[in-house]
């Protein structure tokens, strides 16, 4: 990772937000917000933000509360239980703002350099982008490009919904440990991702019919594809693509939902989702 950012100018506009820019850039091609997934760090999202900003493309990256550096500092408790704390008491409202305020910013760089705005995310983030999209009907992206979104997550994930009254309460992660933001994941967090599911699926999801890119492995323990697949032919979003990616070349199998860098597919397969990246970028930039 240090590698990859040596290219990259680096600007940390508050405690959520950070913008990216590769150093070599003299003209701005897009804006993105990228969104990292529930309970991973937002700085292993920077393979995708190293691949957009070579792009020209400017990215603002969302560190949600509860993760990176976005929580109160006490002197009385370490950082990591900081974050944790700070985890503990997220609700729908807290993400939903935080996204808001990234997205008023990066619009405002789009409109003045007079160039697409795109949304990347993974996971909880895609889901959050999709519905944030959705139900706001004065946000708009040109384009969007989803890493396993948790819009159709599989049945056995609700019955966290049994502990919903419990928000404190840690559930042990199984996020492999150099990707986790903390060492679990809160119940109160979970309650913020089935909300905006709910919320979602009660939005105005035809709006969401524009160009969207959607990386998947068919073995996701988390996210249904054969559901994602069915929510796209039911609603009728033929401006969506799903790319079904292959994991077989990772070292370690054992999390198929994990597909946001090079170290958790294998570099065969991130080359290639990289090479479908770019395609998808320029026919945006054309259109």
């Amino acid at each position: 990772m240090p590698d990859l950012l040596k290219s990259i100018e680096t600007h940390k506009i508050n405690a959520s937000l950070t913008r990216y820019k590769h150093s070599s850039v003299k003209q701005t091609l897009g804006v993105a917000i990228i969104v990292h997934g529930l309970n991973v760090r937002p700085i292993r999202m920077i393979d995708i933000v190293h691949e957009l900003s070579k792009m020209n493309i400017e990215v603002f990256s969302l560190s949600l509360q509860g993760h990176g550096r976005n929580f109160v500092k006490s002197a009385d408790s370490k950082d990591e239980i900081a974050r944790m704390d700070a985890f503990k008491t997220v609700s729908y409202k807290i993400w939903h703002s935080e996204l808001s305020d990234a997205y008023k910013i990066a619009r405002r760089q789009s409109n003045e350099k007079n160039v697409p705005l795109y949304f990347v995310g993974f996971s909880v983030g895609g889901l959050l982008g999709m519905d944030f999209f959705a139900s706001n009907s004065q946000v708009h992206f040109d384009s969007l490009i989803l890493f396993a979104p948790a819009l159709t997550v599989k049945p056995f994930c609700f019955q966290v919904k049994v502990l919903s009254f419990f928000p404190d309460y840690v559930i042990p992660s199984a996020t492999p440990t150099n990707y986790r933001a903390n060492d679990g994941t809160p119940v109160a967090a979970y309650n913020v991702m089935f909300e905006t599911i709910s919320h979602f699926y009660q939005s105005n999801i035809e709006k969401t019919n524009v160009p969207i890119l959607i990386f998947i492995d068919k073995n996701d323990e988390f996210v249904s594809a054969d559901a994602l697949e069915n929510f796209i032919r039911t609603n009728h979003l033929n401006k969506w693509m799903i790319s079904y990616i292959d994991n077989q070349t990772t070292r370690n199998r054992i999390y198929y939902h994990l597909i946001i860098d090079s170290q958790s597919v294998g570099n065969k397969t991130w080359t290639k989702m990289v090479s479908q990246l770019q395609r998808h970028i320029k026919n945006i930039e054309v259109l």
